[in-house]
C-alpha cells in the first residue's frame, strides 16, 4: 500500500467524520432552537391568563357586573391577538375553539383554519381560564 493510497483513505475518513460532527450539530441547535420557541410561546400564554385574570379582577374591583368584566376583558384579549375562553359551572364565555383543558396544563393544538396556537389553562375565582398566544 502506498502512501498516496493511505492519505487518500484518511482523507476521506477525516472528511466522513469531521461531516458527521457537523451533521449532529446541526440537528442539535435546530433542537435547541425549537425548545426555546416552545418555551416562549408557553410563557407568553402564561403571561397572557396573568394579564387577563388581573384585567378581570380590575374590572371587578371598578364595579363592573361579572358580566361586563367578562365582555371588557375578552375585547380587550381579542385586540391584542389572544383567544380567551372562561370556563364556569359548564358555562363558557369568549372564544369557544379552545380546546378543554385542566387548570395549570398548557397544550399545543391546530385551530380550523389550520393555525398553530399554544394554550395554558390559569385556575381563578371565575373559574378556569384559558389564553393562547398568538
Amino acid at each position: 500500500m502506498g502512501a498516496r493510497t493511505l492519505e487518500a483513505r484518511l482523507t476521506v475518513r477525516l472528511l466522513a467524520l469531521g461531516g458527521a460532527a457537523l451533521a449532529g450539530v446541526a440537528v442539535a441547535a435546530v433542537a435547541m432552537t425549537e425548545r426555546t420557541l416552545d418555551r416562549s410561546d408557553t410563557d407568553a400564554s402564561i403571561a397572557h391568563a396573568n394579564d387577563v385574570i388581573d384585567a378581570l379582577e380590575r374590572e371587578r374591583l371598578e364595579g363592573d357586573s361579572p358580566d361586563e368584566a367578562l365582555r371588557e376583558v375578552i375585547a380587550s384579549a381579542k385586540a391584542e391577538g389572544v383567544r380567551v375562553s372562561i370556563r364556569r359551572g359548564g358555562l363558557v364565555a369568549g372564544s369557544e375553539l379552545l380546546p378543554v383543558m385542566e387548570p395549570a396544563h398548557c397544550t399545543s393544538f391546530v385551530d380550523r383554519r389550520a393555525e398553530p396556537w399554544r394554550a395554558c389553562t390559569v385556575g381563578s375565582r371565575a373559574g378556569t381560564l384559558v389564553t393562547t398566544a398568538v
